[in-house]
């Protein structure tokens, strides 16, 4: 199941902002760009490169593995933030082959860094 609709980036003039002007963070598995909104909501988009995996249906893969694991932390406190952000997720070579505990955890390090959970 995917994010829910409110929760999505869609627009181009969304991502180019996120990508020119936000702030980002790197690890093995992910580079997170992010910027604070003024909306009700965290707002997020997963990105999965070619380069990562080929063929559209293992970029597909990782991209459903990713969003689960973000919906299953992002839910967790959503109900206690006051401020919102806007984020965009990259997928890094390191994230190709992992089981879904680690990254999820991976995740979940690198959303704290960034302050969004």
């Amino acid at each position: 199941m995917a994010l829910p609709k409110q929760s999505r980036i869609k627009k181009k003039k969304d991502f180019e902002k996120i990508l020119k002007t936000g702030s980002s963070l790197r690890n093995s598995f992910f580079l997170i760009k992010f910027i604070r909104n003024s909306l009700l909501t965290d707002r997020a988009a997963i990105v999965v490169p070619v380069s990562i995996a080929s063929k559209a249906v293992e970029r597909n893969k990782l991209k459903r593995t990713i969003s689960a694991a973000l919906r299953n932390i992002v839910t967790a406190v959503s109900n206690s933030k006051t401020s919102h952000t806007d984020f965009i997720i990259m997928a890094q070579t390191g994230v190709k082959n992992k089981k879904y505990r680690e990254v999820s955890s991976s995740l979940r390090d690198i959303l704290q860094k960034a302050n969004i959970v």
